[in-house]
């Protein structure tokens, strides 16, 4: 069975033709969004989900499906992507661009899913990625999604020694 390496979303991507390597901008783990008054249609937000998956021994000569789907809080489970592949190399990625109003209503968590199995098999290998989201007071004439971070970092150079 494949094993997951990752899901990242973020708000959008590019892939290198020549080399397949791919560069994720704004990575997105916190939304905050403005409450939108009853009469006014939810703001559209883009966030494009990749998912990478590596290819195990017994994995060749395989079909397997996938689906991406999105847990909201307080909400059911939508599916925002699904299809087949098998590996000729030994990643597969998979990526998902969501497009439109997000399917939440009030605060908590948007988890962001991405399942595998084998074509005809039961049960999936799943691996999963958090969104925050936060309510916002309604902003007039501003409301919007706006992506802000969850995450505390530290960054530091490493050179590599010998002993």
């Amino acid at each position: 069975m494949p094993r997951p390496l990752y899901v990242i979303c973020s708000e959008s991507g590019a892939e290198d033709r020549d080399t397949g390597l791919v560069s994720l901008f704004k990575i997105i783990d916190k939304l905050q969004l403005h409450k939108t008054p009853p009469q006014k249609q939810p703001p559209l937000t883009q966030i494009r989900i990749t998912s990478q998956w590596m290819k195990e021994s017994g994995d060749d000569g395989h079909e397997f499906e996938f689906e991406i789907a999105l847990r909201p809080p307080h909400g059911e489970e939508i599916k925002a992507g699904t299809g087949t592949f098998s590996f000729a190399l030994p990643l597969f990625r998979v990526v998902a661009t969501l497009i439109g109003p997000l399917p939440v209503q009030g605060e908590g968590i948007l988890w962001v899913e991405c399942r595998v199995r084998r074509i005809g098999a039961k049960g999936w290998k799943t691996h999963e990625t958090p969104i925050f989201i936060e309510q916002l007071p309604a902003a007039g004439s501003m409301e919007s999604a706006i992506a802000s971070p969850a995450t505390e970092s530290s960054e530091t150079t490493v050179s590599p020694t010998q002993n």
